[in-house]
């Protein structure tokens, strides 16, 4: 996945329950780490991002 994201910058989308959850955190942290260009979709709960 992160070979993709690399590939293809600002066209992977990951939905999260909300700006500042953990999932957000871990992806944002990801992001930084591996240099990806990726959008975040937030959501207002779990059920929705899911």
């Amino acid at each position: 996945m992160i070979a993709y994201v690399k590939k293809n910058p600002n066209t992977v989308r990951y939905s999260t329950s909300g700006v500042g959850t953990s999932m957000h955190l871990i992806m944002e942290y990801i992001g930084m780490r591996e240099n990806l260009k990726w959008i975040h979709v937030p959501f207002t709960g779990g059920t929705e991002a899911v």
